[in-house]
């Protein structure tokens, strides 16, 4: 079968894009890891299945590449960016269903997606570390020297360590540079690094507000290896509410692939 794909990528966090708004095409798990290895098929970071839905917008069903769902901040914004090049949408607001729940997103400028994400009432501070579930579930560790850290191997000691082999768990390590805070990412499903990921971008931004115990509104720039990312949000103390993940989305090609 000869199936028709779109490649978008959100700050170099890529994705395959399949647009499947009848609902007809069914992938494997086998045919997923394929698909999205990089060596054997197209390469991502994950792939986005876009179909329609009763009264939202689109319904849109994400993968790892390793074949596994989760919510994806990258994910969904490239899904909504497509959906406003394919005319599936033709206003700039959006709300569609994603892999925990409703969505509402906005274009607020050519290929700038802003994503507002679910409230966030579970975290945690433990040994130095902060624990964030942004939609999916984050440690944040500060560090030197980051760009020269071997962090993938530190990682993946912690990510399949006795605590987290079973569910996983993404791990972002941060320096503030320039009064600027950097970030590199260890996703997993993807069981490597990526150049942004969009839960962890929001959890680090969160996890400021946690370091610092600052409370009301505030703006974070956030800088990671595929681009910039800038993260809003209100924290009471127990809850952090009206969090928006703002950053770029853009298609890079068109193509087809054998399955």
């Amino acid at each position: 079968m000869n199936l028709d794909f779109w490649k978008y990528h959100g700050a170099g966090n890529d994705f395959i894009i399949i647009d499947n708004w009848e609902k007809s095409i069914t992938l494997s798990n086998d045919v997923i890891k394929n698909v999205c290895n990089r060596h054997f098929g197209i390469g991502s970071d994950g792939l986005i299945l876009i179909q329609q839905h009763p009264t939202l917008d689109f319904e849109m069903i994400f993968y790892n590449p390793d074949a596994s769902q989760s919510f994806c901040g990258n994910g969904s914004r490239c899904a909504v960016q497509f959906a406003l090049d394919q005319k599936i949408i033709k206003k700039k607001n959006t709300r569609f269903l994603s892999t925990n729940g409703v969505y509402h997103a906005e274009e607020i400028e050519p290929n700038k997606i802003d994503l507002q994400m679910h409230d966030c009432g579970r975290f945690s501070i433990e040994e130095g570390r902060f624990f964030l579930d942004t939609g999916s579930p984050h440690l944040v560790f500060e560090t030197s020297a980051l760009y020269e850290s071997p962090i993938i191997g530190r990682a993946k000691e912690i990510r399949y360590s006795e605590e987290y082999k079973e569910k996983g768990i993404n791990i972002n390590f941060i320096e503030i540079i320039n009064q600027t805070v950097h970030i590199r990412t260890y996703e997993r499903g993807v069981e490597n690094e990526t150049l942004s990921c969009g839960t962890g971008v929001t959890a680090v931004a969160l996890s400021r507000a946690l370091a610092k115990n600052t409370h009301g509104f505030n703006k974070l720039h956030i800088e990671t290896r595929g681009g910039r990312f800038y993260v809003q949000y209100h924290f009471d103390g127990d809850v952090f509410s009206q969090i928006h993940l703002i950053g770029p989305a853009k298609c890079i090609f068109k193509g087809e692939i054998y399955i």
